[in-house]
């Protein structure tokens, strides 16, 4: 994680972990405040904070690489959640959305946790296909900004598997 520190100009890394049915930020690289519109805005998530299953990119990118099981008991309990977080209004609309993140090799949303920030996030899949978590990045959405930040997207999988070959059958 460190080795993102080149990155952090009006960024932050974030590692997340599957919690229960709730994300784990367990460590923070990075600034705590984001600039945008030359406004400091504070993260409003670090080391210790939990966020739902299903809003932020961190969250979303954990979820699309989960056993269907998991996924489909998920549903079942949440699926009010799951609408309004935009992953889809029924069953096959929800494993169409995480289709097309696994597919993709990213999640990503704008303002969904905060105003002005995006979040982009790789999965970090450990041997035998097991996600153990997400390497978020944020960052100011301004337009411009969060498509050249698009460009790191193989930079941050690298990293991810990285995290991930370090962590060998460790849990996150």
């Amino acid at each position: 994680m460190e080795s993102l520190a080149p990155y952090c100009e009006n960024r932050a890394f974030l590692l997340c972990s599957p919690y229960k049915d709730h994300v784990l930020c367990i460590y923070k690289v990075g600034a705590d405040q984001i600039r945008i519109q030359e406004v400091a805005r504070p993260i409003l998530r670090g080391r210790g904070t939990v966020f739902p299953l299903f809003r932020g990119a961190g969250s979303q990118a954990i979820l699309a690489h989960l056993p269907t099981h998991t996924i489909k008991s998920l549903y079942l309990a949440h699926a009010s959640e799951i609408d309004e977080a935009g992953l889809g209004s029924d069953w096959k609309a929800l494993l169409r959305s995480l289709g097309s993140i696994r597919k993709q090799g990213y999640a990503r949303t704008v303002g969904r946790m905060q105003d002005g920030m995006y979040s982009l996030a790789v999965p970090v899949i450990k041997p035998g296909m097991r996600v153990a978590g997400s390497l978020l990045m944020l960052g100011d959405a301004s337009p411009g900004q969060f498509e050249a930040d698009l460009d790191l997207v193989p930079m941050l999988q690298a990293k991810s598997a990285a995290i991930a070959a370090a962590l060998g059958d460790e849990a996150c």
